[in-house]
């Protein structure tokens, strides 16, 4: 089955951020609404820079895991963001920044322009485990939501 694609671009330093909402569209994937596409499903053997620039014109829908990790990544603001930002302008591929952690991103051109999640822009970490769910579930349920509008559900 040929799902659409949503890559998550995130920091390493933010891997727990990228679990956590993996594993909320991960409901999704198993209902073969979606597929989850990230660094962690590359296999020994592969090269990982094909590999992700792959994923990155593959994908539909990019869910950008913001923190002053992801801002100050030497790989994500050079090979990633660029490449997004090309497909966003190109294709209308959907790009969805979420907050992880305080940072600077206001001061960011790009990143400032857009509609940032959680609502409110508020980061994640500031939130309980239980209001860190409810925002990742909300994100998921939006990410499905743009996929069934743009009409890119396989």
């Amino acid at each position: 089955m040929n799902r659409t694609k949503v890559f998550i671009s995130y920091s390493h330093d933010d891997e727990a951020w990228r679990r956590g909402m993996c594993t909320h569209l991960q409901v999704l994937e198993k209902q073969g609404l979606l597929q989850c596409c990230d660094d962690t499903s590359i296999r020994a053997g592969e090269g990982w820079y094909d590999r992700i620039h792959a994923m990155l014109s593959e994908a539909q829908v990019a869910v950008l895991l913001v923190s002053a990790h992801f801002l100050s990544s030497d790989f994500i603001q050079d090979e990633e963001v660029p490449a997004l930002l090309r497909r966003h302008q190109q294709d209308g591929m959907v790009m969805v920044p979420v907050v992880v952690r305080p940072c600077t991103w206001k001061e960011v051109a790009w990143l400032a322009r857009m509609q940032i999640r959680p609502r409110g822009a508020r980061p994640l970490s500031g939130g309980d485990a239980d209001q860190i769910d409810r925002d990742f579930s909300e994100i998921a349920t939006e990410v499905l939501e743009i996929i069934r509008s743009k009409g890119v559900m396989r």
